[in-house]
């Protein structure tokens, strides 16, 4: 489902990092062939723990609920990206200081491009597919669809698409090619067991708050 791992590459980037003052950005191309996608996006980069979780069989560096200080901890690398290799043969990753290729046939085996020495800020990915990704993938639909949700991401561009996401009070408005939808921002509180929170702390995974939401 090519839907399916453009949503995952989306959410990774939405999951991610910025630096203050930066509008959080993401960029997805296709090359002329239609067999390669190329992603950018301008977060503050890879870290140790990331390039870990990336490489490796069920890890991830995912945290889905708020953080005790009351903070959204959402991680960004790790299990769901494995997801790519199902349409991708290799995926070339550079972000920070880290640079490296993995492959379908060993995905947690990181390998030194010999051939690829520039530097880029933020993170940039190639995916080399298995199958050509057709030419008129993305609808206005689909990219309303994909953008929907997106937490940090305020400028994303989709091939000929162009989208800018507002927030305004409990108001959203997504601009495509500047054309405006507008949502209503609902949000439901609700509260964890504390068996749980202790749980989390005990596992000394991450410490949480009783007090959760959902956004949608």
């Amino acid at each position: 489902d090519s839907e399916r791992y453009i949503n995952e590459l989306l959410q990774n980037a939405d999951d991610c990092k910025y630096a203050v003052g930066v509008e959080p950005t993401f960029k997805l191309t296709i090359s002329e062939d239609n067999t390669k996608i190329i992603t950018s996006y301008n977060e503050i980069g890879f870290t140790h723990q990331n390039v870990r979780a990336i490489t490796s069989i069920g890890e991830s560096t995912k945290k889905q609920l708020l953080s005790a200080d009351g903070k959204i901890e959402i991680g960004e690398k790790g299990i769901g990206f494995k997801s790519v290799f199902a349409v991708a043969s290799k995926v070339y990753i550079h972000s920070g200081n880290f640079r490296f290729m993995l492959a379908d046939k060993s995905p947690t085996v990181p390998v030194l491009p010999t051939d690829e020495t520039t530097h880029y800020r933020g993170t940039r990915m190639q995916f080399n597919l298995k199958e050509p990704i057709k030419s008129n993938f993305f609808t206005e639909a689909k990219v309303l669809r994909l953008c929907l949700c997106l937490r940090n991401l305020k400028h994303i561009k989709l091939g000929a698409f162009d989208v800018r996401i507002f927030d305004d009070g409990s108001i959203r408005k997504i601009s495509i090619n500047d054309k405006v939808y507008e949502y209503k921002i609902i949000t439901h509180h609700f509260k964890l067991p504390n068996n749980l929170v202790l749980l989390e702390k005990e596992k000394q995974q991450r410490e949480i708050s009783s007090q959760q939401r959902i956004i949608c």
